[in-house]
């Protein structure tokens, strides 16, 4: 595999210095992975064995949470296909010394994660590509903008029965993240859609709005006994 270029602006690379530093170490240990394309498998437990085969204190769940910094900064994408996860660093041609493009050893990242990218010289993009409209308030993030949301949130979103309210289940998925892994709230959703937990008592099927499932934590329900609810779909202020 080619070596990899470090250059000096990552000392004064705003998106670089405002990972934590696990999150930056981990950006280190990341740029040998991709290939010609900067793309790279970023499924957690196969950058484990990878990237960390003599560090067993390094977690699954803290790579998950770290591809989150990375994308959060825009320094890299993630998307899921075929059950498994992929990252492409962006700019990567920018700032790496490519002879000639080999084959993907990946497959190609959607058009819609590869937003362009203005370069000033830095070791990685200018800016929060992912949302370039950052809310100060941390609890209540604005969506972002041109519907750029993050792979993670795509992926339970497009699992969702009920597509109503999207900006509002932004907000409530990244509220939810604090708590739990994006990993949970998908499997618990597949898990009730296929227990056909939705089915109320009566027969019918009463889905949540998309941000009420996620702000009652309702991916902790427990799957088998028929979830669905009537007052689901009534507002908070009539529910009982």
């Amino acid at each position: 595999m080619p070596g990899r270029i470090i250059k000096e602006s990552i000392w004064t690379s705003p998106n670089l210095n405002a990972l934590s530093p696990p999150a930056e170490r981990h950006f280190y240990r990341l740029l040998p992975a991709p290939d010609d394309h900067g793309c790279f498998e970023a499924t957690p437990a196969v950058v484990k064995g990878r990237c960390y085969p003599l560090r067993p204190e390094v977690r699954v769940n803290d790579i998950a949470k770290w591809h989150r910094e990375l994308e959060e900064s825009g320094i890299c994408r993630f998307w899921e296909q075929h059950g498994r996860v992929y990252g492409v660093f962006l700019s990567w041609q920018d700032h790496q010394r490519i002879r000639s493009l080999h084959k993907r050893k990946t497959p190609e990242p959607p058009a819609e994660i590869l937003t362009p990218i203005d370069d000033s010289c830095r070791q990685v993009p200018t800016g929060d590509a992912l949302n370039p409209n950052p809310n100060p308030n941390p609890n209540s993030p604005n969506p972002p903008k041109g519907g750029g949301y993050p792979a993670a949130f795509e992926a339970w979103w497009d699992e969702y029965p009920a597509k109503k309210g999207k900006k509002a289940a932004y907000r409530a998925f990244e509220k939810a993240r604090k708590e739990v892994e994006p990993e949970k709230l998908l499997d618990a959703l597949r898990a009730q859609k296929a227990a056909d937990a939705f089915r109320g008592r009566d027969g019918q099927t009463y889905i949540p709005n998309p941000a009420t499932w996620l702000n009652q934590g309702r991916w902790e329900d427990e799957v088998g006994g028929g979830a669905g609810d009537p007052a689901d779909e009534l507002p908070p202020e009539l529910r009982h």
